[in-house]
């Protein structure tokens, strides 16, 4: 039996392992959400949920933080989006953070979430903190955006914590989590 329950301690209980609730932050306005990460877990996982910019047309981005400072350089991206107008491509250029997302809009049904894994053991300098998952935007013509976020940081931070943030405006509301993976 492989079966995965939601326990009453907030952790998701699988045999021998889990996840384990860490953080929240809940947009209201806000120019960015930042989730601390703490523990000594080898894997995160991070997800962002009913997130609606407060500019329309806006790319979704992330970025990696030690306890003093944010990494804004050094990211390597291969971003890939579907669109429901039959448009495809990868867009790999931004160096300044995680491309997350491409055109999020902001009218009514419109917004992004996100769930992505983290991985590295924290303090460990031989591995560069990297991540995967996948997005789902509906942009300003109520087109439908879905993305493979691919990317990693190519130098050896210790991260102690994870933001995001739209290319403009702010974060008008929304909610990014993170749990930790707890291995058997």
């Amino acid at each position: 039996n492989n079966s995965v329950f939601l326990r009453g301690d907030n952790t998701w209980a699988a045999a021998g392992g889990g996840l384990v609730f860490i953080d929240t932050a809940v947009a209201s306005a806000s120019s960015t959400l930042e989730v601390t990460l703490t523990g000594s877990y080898e894997t995160y996982l991070i997800t962002g949920s009913d997130l609606k910019p407060g500019n329309d047309v806006v790319e979704l981005r992330g970025n990696f933080g030690a306890s003093g400072s944010w990494t804004t350089s050094g990211y390597k991206n291969a971003f890939h989006r579907v669109r429901s107008d039959a448009v495809h491509d990868m867009a790999t250029s931004l160096t300044s953070a995680i491309q997350m997302g491409s055109t999020t809009g902001s009218a009514t049904g419109e917004g992004a979430g996100f769930a992505i894994w983290f991985t590295r053991p924290i303090g460990t300098a031989d591995v560069y903190p990297s991540v995967q998952g996948n997005m789902l935007a509906v942009n300003h013509s109520t087109i439908i955006e879905a993305g493979h976020i691919s990317s990693f940081v190519s130098s050896d931070i210790d991260i102690a914590r994870f933001k995001i943030a739209f290319s403009a405006g702010t974060i008008a509301s929304g909610r990014l989590t993170v749990w930790g993976l707890v291995h058997a």
